[in-house]
């Protein structure tokens, strides 16, 4: 009985140590302006089963975390408005967490992979408008590998057009950290801001 008790204790122990680790990845994102006013109703919204005999279930802390990242992303669209068919890069806070539940919960790449904003081109002038997320000096092909020049977000589907005619973003599925390797599976050119440019968007799959 004794060993089953200390087993028990110990379980607990960890499950208290993982919910504390976690406390502290997702704490500097919270503390954000636009994050606090989502607090409370993302803690009555979440059903998180992750303390329990079984043990540390991380699909739904995962799964939060997302809504959280994805809900703060469109705050900061909205104060700093910009085409919807291009994204943002990810602030310090969002890549940190992103990066830190991917490492602590590694999944195989995506065979069909993620969306990825590479940058606005400029056909007339052969150059990106400002420096791409990739280490590249024109739109990628299919078939190619490139790097990663800074945080980007991957997005389940590319940019689209909804019922209204607005571009709609897709749901952010994880953070690509600055300096991996991905394989061109697909790209995409999205209208730009006149007729000589166009959004490149790449299907990936990190290597």
């Amino acid at each position: 009985m004794a060993v089953a008790d200390n087993a028990k204790t110990v379980t607990q122990v960890v499950q208290a140590f993982l919910w504390t680790l976690f406390a502290l990845l997702i704490v500097s994102f919270l503390i954000s302006q636009s994050a606090r006013l989502h607090v409370a109703r993302m803690a009555k919204e979440a059903n998180i089963k992750s303390v329990g005999e079984k043990g540390f279930e991380f699909g739904t802390v995962e799964e939060k975390s997302l809504q959280l990242v994805q809900e703060n992303t469109q705050l900061r669209l909205k104060e700093n408005p910009l085409p919807r068919n291009q994204d943002l890069k990810p602030d310090l806070a969002a890549a940190a967490l992103l990066t830190a539940l991917q490492q602590a919960n590694p999944q195989p790449a995506a065979q069909q992979g993620e969306w990825v904003y590479v940058g606005e081109y400029n056909e007339q002038k052969h150059s990106f408008r400002s420096p791409p997320n990739f280490d590249v000096t024109a739109p990628p092909a299919v078939g190619t590998t490139i790097l990663s020049a800074q945080d980007a977000y991957m997005r389940d589907v590319k940019p689209y057009q909804d019922a209204k005619g607005a571009w709609q973003l897709g749901a952010i599925k994880g953070v690509l950290p600055k300096g991996k390797a991905v394989a061109v599976l697909e790209t995409a050119r999205i209208e730009g801001e006149n007729q000589y440019d166009y959004n490149s968007w790449v299907r990936v799959r990190p290597q």
